[in-house]
């Protein structure tokens, strides 16, 4: 990559151009939800030139951005090896407590607690949960029996992304705690025990954000 073009600071959406005889190498800085993203790409079909396309952002909103053609004919022609690294990234859960999962199971079997009431003999129904309990209330008496008082903490560690030669410095991202701020603010480092690797400030972000879990 051209030095002049990596040094070329860019406002998401936009796209800066360079041409070596029939090579032309292309930086697009795209904003995605999780941060601004730089992308390279090196076209020796193509020429310099942007698209509008649509774009939905959150809520159903629609609008357009520009769009180097190049980046269009490589995501129109993508390959097999493409597709299956994509396929290959983690997906994002949701984190669920104790809780959430109790009360779903109990608002889904809700219709069912009349009949089984009915039909249990009379000698055995004092010892069953009365009808008369709220959802609510079945749910705090069945979390209290099955969470326990303690909860399990686990020790988190903050590793260092890899080296990159071309830049002679660490790659950086952007931390999740300062963009959830509003705050663009890279770092290179990020916490290796958490199933989608957060890029967190350290320490100051890196306590805060565990502290929160």
């Amino acid at each position: 990559v051209p030095k002049e073009l990596v040094q070329t600071k860019l406002k998401a959406p936009s796209s800066c151009f360079m041409r070596n005889g029939e090579l032309l190498m292309v930086e697009f800085a795209d904003k995605k939800a999780t941060g601004d993203k730089e992308i390279y790409v090196v076209d020796a079909k193509g020429t310099a030139g942007v698209v509008q396309v649509e774009r939905f952002e959150k809520g159903g909103s629609k609008k357009y951005i520009s769009k180097p053609s190049s980046i269009i004919d490589y995501n129109g022609n993508m390959g097999g090896v493409d597709l299956s690294d994509r396929s290959l990234h983690h997906a994002s859960i949701d984190r669920k407590s104790y809780r959430c999962f109790v009360r779903d199971i109990m608002e889904s079997t809700g219709a069912g607690r009349k009949p089984l009431t009915k039909s249990t003999p009379p000698q055995r129904r004092a010892n069953s949960l009365p009808n008369s309990l709220t959802p609510q209330q079945c749910v705090n008496s069945l979390t209290n029996s099955i969470i326990p008082s303690k909860r399990m903490k686990i020790q988190h560690f903050s590793s260092r992304n890899n080296y990159d030669e071309s830049r002679k410095r660490y790659i950086q991202k952007v931390c999740v705690l300062c963009h959830s701020k509003q705050i663009r603010k890279l770092t290179a480092r990020f916490c290796r025990t958490c199933h989608d690797a957060p890029a967190l400030c350290y320490p100051d972000c890196f306590d805060t954000y565990h502290s929160q879990m």
